[in-house]
């Protein structure tokens, strides 16, 4: 019988929150790639049922611009005020807001993103140590 070891741990759970079908695909498989499991939304209204109801995310990367409705600054107020242990990455390709503008804790990186830059800035957020890299 193969009993789990003491010393694993689940991997750190990542929201993703895009509009953009592809671009959250990809940043998905490169997570769990990295050895974290990953979460999809496509809206904030999905993000957060996926936050009432998923209570292990550790981390939420969204985008500023997304229809309908709540933006990813909101979105990212909102899970702040929340769920305040939540890592919150904000990422965009034509906003870049003030660092006023950011929720506490909240960080923001420019799209184009290199793979390994957000996969570090995650790292350090969240506190997950990938195998060698």
């Amino acid at each position: 019988m193969n009993q789990p070891r003491s010393n694993e741990v689940s991997p750190p759970v990542v929201l993703v929150v895009d509009d953009e079908p592809i671009l959250r695909a990809y940043t998905s498989e490169l997570l769990i790639s990295a050895g974290y499991e990953a979460l999809e939304a496509a809206h904030a209204a999905d993000a957060l049922a996926m936050l009432d109801l998923c209570t292990n995310i550790r981390a939420v990367v969204t985008d500023i611009e997304m229809p309908p409705g709540m933006n990813g600054l909101a979105l990212a107020r909102l899970i702040a005020e929340r769920w305040e242990s939540i890592a919150i990455l904000i990422v965009s390709g034509r906003v870049q807001p003030l660092d006023a503008a950011l929720p506490a804790g909240a960080q923001f990186m420019a799209k184009p993103i290199m793979p390994q830059d957000l996969l570090s800035k995650l790292d350090s957020m969240t506190g997950h140590e990938r195998a060698s890299q």
